[in-house]
């Protein structure tokens, strides 16, 4: 299981929050004019007070069947 952190915002704000935290984060340009830039804690241990976080399983390898036609 891994968990990322990501926080949405202008790029002053994330800029001087990025500055507070310990955990290794990314500053993200936004890909068009008027969007929010992003705060990326790939490392999930960032202190933050309302993050948007998403949890990701692992993919357990199954066997995989031929399907043949006739």
């Amino acid at each position: 299981m891994a968990t990322i952190q990501t926080v949405f915002g202008s790029r002053a704000f994330l800029t001087q929050l990025q500055t507070k935290q310990a955990a290794p984060t990314l500053l993200l340009k936004p890909e068009s004019h008027g969007l929010d830039y992003m705060l990326l804690d790939s490392t999930g241990r960032g202190q933050f007070t309302l993050p948007l976080s998403i949890t990701f399983w692992p993919l357990v390898a199954s066997s995989r069947r031929k399907i043949m036609s006739t």
